[in-house]
């Protein structure tokens, strides 16, 4: 699941031209962080993925389906992701 997510992560990315190192200081994390994330190495939040979402311009139902599933959120998650449309 997660990894074919980060797979559309590092399209998008890479469909905008931009550098690990550019998301990541967009993210304010440090390169290799960002790499480890979009490598799959390093567990990704809700908030992060909202956040991943916002600096790659696109929607998180699109890079994070998966994610999104209803009967894998807490009530609060669903409440963010509400809050972010």
């Amino acid at each position: 699941m997660i990894h074919q997510e980060l797979r559309y992560v590092r399209e998008r990315r890479e469909s905008l031209g931009l550098t690990q190192e550019q998301i990541a200081t967009k993210l304010r994390l440090s390169s290799a962080g960002y790499h480890n994330i979009e490598s799959g190495k390093r567990g990704l939040s809700l908030k992060r993925a909202i956040q991943i979402s916002a600096a790659l311009e696109s929607s998180l139902e699109h890079l994070f389906p998966d994610l999104l599933q209803q009967d894998k959120l807490s009530p609060n998650e669903k409440e963010a992701i509400q809050n972010e449309k």
